[in-house]
């Protein structure tokens, strides 16, 4: 039994990528990753939202990634076998 749950809870976990992109990323690009974090079904924000100009101070963004990884859905899985409360993302923001 407990075989199966990890099984469907690996299958039912949807992965999805969102890009902003302004600008080519080049070599010298410094990225932050941070974990977005909502609650009740994704209805609420828990954490303040990513604002790429503070995060890249003096250099400028060149693309901004909303991704639902593997991670953040078992996660979420794990979360939701208790009370589906948590909705973890990762927000990534590339600067140059």
């Amino acid at each position: 039994m407990k075989y199966l749950i990890i099984l469907v809870s690996i299958v039912m976990t949807g992965c999805h990528t969102i890009h902003f992109d302004k600008g080519e990323p080049s070599e010298s690009s410094v990225s932050y990753d941070r974990w977005h974090h909502n609650f009740a079904m994704d209805l609420y924000e828990g954490s303040a939202p990513v604002d790429p100009n503070e995060l890249c101070g003096d250099k400028e963004w060149t693309s901004v990634k909303t991704e639902l990884s593997l991670v953040n859905g078992l996660a979420t899985n794990v979360g939701t076998m208790v009370l589906p409360l948590w909705y973890p993302k990762t927000a990534s923001v590339s600067c140059k």
